[in-house]
């Protein structure tokens, strides 16, 4: 976990650094710009870090289709051009690309990119290590968000569609763009409510049936315990209360809206499936939270990113306690591994 603490204490530097008025302009840009960089060099050059990293380097050197037949095109594409040049760690720097290179552009859209930086490293950064393919879904949704609020339907459509061609689940926001302009908050409620209960009815049903009943227990009562699902929600409405203070919240009030069903779904549809779909809506916290924070007081600002840290550490910490899967931590790249006879710590 020293590795992480490092890494947070290099990016602190350099933004405070790059804050620096004494600096030219093209010199504040490269310090700017080298948090960026790191970030992506880090994650993409890793090894043996993220749950399902062993599953995908394994996909690559089997000569069978066993497991990648169900990949969505782009991500069945990104395994085969790794397996043609026989490098197993290529997947992992072609996934790192629409992961990842978004972020740069979208924190910058933000206004606030500091501040929107720092909320990806602190709540999407680790979770991108284990869902490879969808984190690379999420990366183009972050694009799709920019055509969102630029009123620009059939750009947002297309990205939505080219998310989907690397994990299916980024459809469920395609009628956002229809949610953001002509749905408001009680409206949004209301249909959550609805399909809420509805569903619980459907699962009432389906549980009698012995082909759904482990499935639906699997999913709903184990992986749905979670508590992260509780903290977003209380992060929403922190925000939803700071936004109200500081008078941003007319500007603010269609992003609320469509984060609506992100914490419905891990009690709709439980904490695997439901958390995987609140993922996509979750993003918009990298805009929302600069742009309430940025009209907040100075304390204000320290004290909910001194929190966000450690909610960040908290995840490090607890990875660490696990004796049987610890994904994240010690962190590793692939120069310091013998790629030719690789030893994994979990299989």
């Amino acid at each position: 976990m020293f590795f992480y603490f490092c890494l947070v204490f290099v990016f602190f530097m350099l933004f405070a650094i790059a804050d620096c008025e004494k600096l030219e302009i093209w010199q504040r840009r490269l310090l700017f710009t080298t948090p960026f960089v790191l970030l992506f060099l880090i994650s993409a050059f890793r090894f043996d870090v993220g749950y399902d990293y062993f599953a995908y380097y394994e996909m690559v050197t089997d000569i069978t289709d066993e497991g990648v037949e169900r990949f969505e095109p782009l991500s069945y594409l990104f395994v085969q051009i790794a397996r043609y040049f026989e490098a197993p760690y290529l997947l992992f720097i072609l996934f790192a690309i629409p992961t990842y290179i978004p972020v740069y552009g979208f924190c910058k859209r933000t206004g606030h990119p500091q501040l929107a930086f720092w909320i990806f490293v602190f709540f999407f950064w680790l979770s991108s290590f284990g869902v490879i393919r969808q984190a690379a879904a999420m990366g183009i949704i972050l694009i799709a968000f920019q055509a969102l609020f630029e009123k620009n339907l059939i750009r947002y459509l297309l990205l939505c569609i080219l998310a989907s061609l690397f994990h299916m689940t980024a459809l469920i926001m395609l009628p956002i763009y229809f949610v953001y302009y002509h749905c408001s908050w009680k409206s949004m409620l209301l249909i959550m409510i609805i399909s809420f209960v509805f569903l619980k009815a459907i699962f009432a049903v389906l549980i009698e049936n012995e082909l759904y009943v482990n499935y639906l227990l699997g999913d709903i009562e184990y992986e749905g315990g979670t508590l992260i699902r509780f903290f977003y929600i209380g992060l929403g409405l922190l925000m939803l209360y700071l936004s109200y203070s500081n008078k941003t919240l007319d500007r603010l009030k269609e992003k609320f809206v469509i984060l609506i069903p992100s914490f419905f779904f891990p009690f709709m549809l439980g904490g695997s499936i439901g958390g995987r779909l609140s993922l996509y809506f979750y993003m918009l916290f990298i805009y929302l939270i600069p742009v309430v924070l940025s009209h907040s007081n100075k304390k204000i600002r320290m004290v909910v990113m001194s929190f966000l840290c450690l909610y960040f550490f908290m995840l490090l910490y607890v990875s660490a306690q696990n004796t049987t899967r610890s994904p994240n931590v010690p962190y590793q790249h692939i120069f310091e591994v013998d790629l030719e006879n690789p030893t994994f710590r979990f299989k």
